[in-house]
């Protein structure tokens, strides 16, 4: 693995865990602290793989640069998919997501940093990613080319803060490996918790099935489950 920081056009990767805040009050400071250092390790161990080169931890998150941008978004996905075989492992951990934003563009180093409107620009790509997801800036995908094995979803144009206008992004489509999906909640830790919340759903569901059609609002911070809750009324449906 690179250890010197790159320079001049460089592919910035950032990730964050989705709704940091929100689970930290509720799984409290030394279990968040356990839980964010492997975290960081398991990406640590994918960006070494890609070749990529840590710039710094961020707290809940990271900043990634890679000399190539085919790299750079191949160690995304492969992140997004070690998280969730983490995630299925552990119930404590079923709730942590991460979102990845990636822009290419000039960079300056500075000592152990790296500086310039194209790291302001990819920090500004991930706030607009999506639990799971990878998001792409129109830059990095005019240098990815065709690369074949990358996939990408159009997600249309976005107002990034300080940068003036509308920018396109693109979501890299990606499922998670055989081994770790399948129907249902298949391959899920047993879920626990929730139970006020699963009651209220599966009476709504009671209700639909003697034919009385309602409609139930799933609200909260991002990273909280809510995809998880739904995921388990689907399967008792």
């Amino acid at each position: 693995m690179p250890t010197e920081l790159p320079e001049g056009t460089v592919t910035i990767v950032f990730t964050d865990v989705v709704g940091s805040t929100a689970l930290t009050n509720r799984l409290g400071d030394d279990l968040w602290r356990t839980l964010m250092r492997e975290v960081d390790e398991l990406v640590r161990a994918q960006v070494t793989h890609h070749r990529g080169v840590e710039v710094k931890g961020l707290g809940d998150g990271q900043m990634v640069a890679f000399t190539s941008a085919r790299r750079a978004v191949l160690c995304a996905v492969d992140i997004q998919k070690g998280i969730e075989r983490w995630r299925r492992a552990d119930v404590a951990r079923g709730d942590i997501a991460l979102r990845i934003g990636l822009h290419t563009g000039e960079v300056i180093r500075e000592q152990e940093d790296l500086f310039g409107a194209a790291v302001n620009f990819a920090a500004r790509v991930s706030s607009q990613a999506g639990s799971g997801e990878v998001l792409l800036s129109d830059a990095t995908k005019a240098v990815l080319g065709a690369a074949s094995e990358i996939t990408l979803d159009d997600r249309g144009d976005a107002e990034l803060k300080g940068f003036p206008g509308a920018w396109k992004l693109f979501a890299v489509v990606w499922q998670p490996d055989e081994e770790d999906a399948g129907p249902g909640t298949a391959g899920l830790v047993p879920y626990v918790g929730r139970d006020a919340e699963r009651a209220i759903l599966k009476e709504a569901l009671t209700r639909a099935r003697q034919g009385s059609g309602n409609i139930v609002l799933l609200a909260g911070e991002p990273g909280i489950g809510k995809t998880r809750l739904a995921t388990e009324l689907m399967a008792e449906a």
